[in-house]
């Protein structure tokens, strides 16, 4: 039952399960200090992500696509300074009932945890304290089982000075298992196939294609991916150096809208590779530069133009204060901290451990110093013993030689 939005299958899309996410007029700006510029990095994005479907976020380096990740999952961090506005909604409405999972760049885990172990620690936290240690265990051999991390279940998770543990592959699959503990209805992931080889990369976005298949969102950022990675992906949200969106909709769809502004697609080449080219600005302050930034600001103005208004949303534009997703997000660290004070927690009950085992070793120490004590003092009385037997004997035989 907790894995009902995974397990859904097309039929659940079909009936209206899933979380449709849309987004317009977003912006993101962080004011200067000490009399700096403000830095703009989103301007009026706007693009969504549909259940059923793999939807990747690319862009140049310091698009602006990690912020507009973190942005749409609650994760933007708000504080002075930062000013995140515009129109977030799922299903059509400004908070939905949905839940979210976020899979980060770097993955965090003990390493000395097994795999197995590790979704245990995430369900116990995570899960709500209604369901029974059985139905947490079924629910982590289900995910074990649907993200292919089966075999590995009781291996060492690892680290990175450690020597041993599971592949890089296989860590990302776990930390896109831990998220799902939760069942979210909208999956977002920075990075998933950095650092990894091409079959890890595969296998990777294999599993998020099956989840997605299951009815669940999934919104993940691409860097540099290969033409077999981007080929898996549906939907293409693209940004350009300065943060604004260049295209919103189908892979599909893409070489017909860039050809409408005058750029064809040559065949035999890998759609995601050329539209990158396409919104990539060399800032070298030549008159390449100029042209690109003329050809990239061409593009912006017809996506605004042709895709923008078909993704409308209602309202006005507003100021993002007090994101429901943060909130959401809040409460579980809040329910996890309580959780952590009422039995200890993971790292007190560890440290427990580790001092009982201290205070073993060293009583069992102090034990070995009594018994070497007790063993000198028997030595020092067989040597006295010893040295009075001598004296003895020698008085003998003075007495004898006399006689």
């Amino acid at each position: 039952a907790a894995l009902a939005g995974v397990r859904g299958g097309s039929a659940d899309v079909a009936a209206g399960s899933g979380a449709a996410l849309r987004w317009s007029d977003l912006s993101l700006r962080i004011e200067g200090s000490d009399g700096k510029k403000d830095k703009v990095v989103l301007q009026r994005c706007f693009g969504e992500a549909a259940p059923g479907r793999l939807t990747a976020l690319m862009g140049p380096e310091g698009s602006g696509k990690t912020s507009l990740l973190s942005a749409l999952a609650g994760e933007a961090a708000a504080g002075k300074g930062v000013r995140l506005e515009g129109r977030v909604a799922v299903n059509g409405c400004r908070s939905g009932e949905s839940t979210y999972g976020y899979v980060k760049k770097q993955d965090l885990f003990y390493a000395q945890m097994t795999v197995r172990e590790t979704l245990m620690f995430a369900a116990r936290h995570r899960l709500p304290r209604g369901v029974t240690l059985e139905e947490k265990h079924a629910i982590v051999d289900e995910l074990l089982i649907k993200l292919e991390l089966a075999g590995v279940a009781d291996a060492i998770v690892g680290g990175k000075e450690s020597k041993g543990g599971i592949s890089g592959g296989e860590k990302k699959r776990l930390s896109i298992a831990c998220e799902l503990i939760g069942d979210p209805k909208i999956l977002f992931l920075d990075e998933p196939t950095s650092g990894l080889s091409a079959a890890e990369a595969e296998l990777v976005v294999e599993s998020l294609r099956t989840l997605a298949e299951g009815g669940c969102t999934i919104l993940c950022v691409l860097h540099e991916p290969s033409s077999r990675v981007f080929s898996m992906f549906d939907d293409l949200v693209l940004l350009t150096p300065q943060g604004e969106p260049a295209y919103a909709g189908s892979v599909e769809a893409m070489p017909e809208f860039f050809n409408s502004v005058g750029h064809a697609f040559p065949n035999d080449t890998c759609p995601g590779e050329v539209a990158m080219g396409l919104v990539n600005i060399p800032f070298e302050g030549t008159e390449l530069e100029v042209e690109s930034a003329a050809r990239v600001a061409a593009i912006v103005k017809a996506a605004r133009r042709k895709i923008a208004p078909r993704m409308p949303l209602m309202g006005r534009r507003r100021v993002i204060t007090n994101n429901p997703l943060r909130r959401r997000v809040n409460a579980i660290v809040e329910s996890t901290r309580k959780k952590q004070a009422g039995d200890g927690g993971f790292r007190a009950r560890v440290a427990a451990i580790v001092e009982a085992a201290r205070n073993k070793l060293s009583l069992a120490t102090r034990r070995r110093k009594a018994v070497a004590a007790i063993v000198e003092a028997a030595r020092n009385k067989l040597s006295l013993a010893t040295r009075r037997r001598k004296a003895v004997a020698a008085i003998v035989e003075a007495a004898r030689n006399k006689l």
